[in-house]
Parts: structure tokens; C-alpha cells; sequence
């Protein structure tokens, strides 16, 4: 007696990919980098983004003073 071979086939899950496009993606890449930058304590100039200072040895938080940038995101 010959036995086939069993097959599974699961059916792929249908993926909505939401590609941005150029001009959202350049709305984003300017809000994302048009950040104002602020100085740590240990006089290190950080990017805005950065919620602590970037020195391994300092690690300090970013000023609560600072204030981000809006682009309506």
C-alpha cells in the first residue's frame, strides 16, 4: 500500500503595507532632524533628538526646558 506523502499548506496572512510617501516621508525626515540641540551639564552638545546625554560617562537627562519641534505629526 503506498501512502502519499502528507502536504500542509497554510494560507499566508493578507499584509497591509502602508508605504509613506515621498512627501510624508519628507515631512517626517525634517521633523526628525530640524531639532533644535542642547547642552548637557558636562558641556557636550547633543542632538535634539536625544533624550540623554550622549558621553558614556555622563548620562544625564535631557533639560526639561527643552521644547521639540512641531511639523503636525
Amino acid at each position: 500500500m503506498i501512502i502519499p506523502i502528507p502536504t500542509y499548506r497554510e494560507e499566508e496572512p493578507v499584509r497591509h503595507i502602508v508605504i509613506p510617501t515621498d512627501q510624508e516621508r519628507d515631512r517626517w525626515v525634517r521633523w526628525f532632524m530640524d531639532s533644535p540641540t542642547w547642552v548637557c551639564e558636562c558641556r557636550l552638545t547633543n542632538f535634539g533628538r536625544n533624550l540623554q546625554c550622549a558621553r558614556d560617562t555622563c548620562k544625564k537627562a535631557r533639560p526639561s526646558s527643552y521644547v521639540e519641534n512641531e511639523y503636525g505629526m
